[in-house]
């Protein structure tokens, strides 16, 4: 959190993986495991004002909010499968007049691997967040992830694990 602390928050809009299309959305409200790590991270969540946890929105209100990144979190673990989170973000990508929000200009939409979000990972998953939303930081998330798993789950670091797509681009 210090290495946020103080910048800019981007608006952010977060989408359950399970969602698509323009119809009902799912998203992550007050109260919501997401909508702290997006706090923690630096952001600041659009549908933060929702009073439930897991509201329901559209395609038109997602527009509205002119996010500045998107997350996606990817509806199952899928480390090794990057074709799949490419489908996922060109689905929103390729949503009507997507071509118009921030996000989508300036390339910031993004899939998640959701394993990094929940349990001992979160630490991982938050440096990615943090590191999405502030990418001039000097946080180094997968020195973070690498050191997780080699010091102290005692395995090998693998390369071609998803975490995040796009793949960060190192400051």
């Amino acid at each position: 959190k210090s290495a946020v602390d103080g910048l800019e928050k981007p608006k952010v809009y977060i989408e359950k993986g399970s969602s698509t299309g323009t119809g009902e959305l799912g998203t992550y409200g007050k109260g919501s495991a997401f909508n702290l790590f997006c706090e923690i991270a630096g952001g600041d969540n659009v549908a933060s004002h929702f009073d439930t946890t897991y509201p329901k929105v559209d395609w038109e209100w997602v527009i509205d909010q002119d996010p500045d990144i998107i997350i996606k979190e990817e509806p199952r673990t899928f480390l090794e499968v990057t074709s799949k989170a490419e489908a996922m973000r060109a689905e929103v990508l390729n949503r009507p007049g997507a071509e118009n929000m921030s996000a989508i200009k300036n390339d910031r939409v993004y899939i998640l691997n959701r394993k990094m979000d929940y349990g001992l990972e979160n630490v991982v998953g938050l440096t990615y967040w943090a590191k999405i939303f502030h990418p001039d930081t000097s946080l180094d998330p997968e020195a973070v992830y690498r050191d997780y798993i080699e010091k102290y789950q005692g395995l090998q670091y693998s390369e071609d694990k998803m975490v995040v797509h796009p793949p960060l681009e190192e400051s």
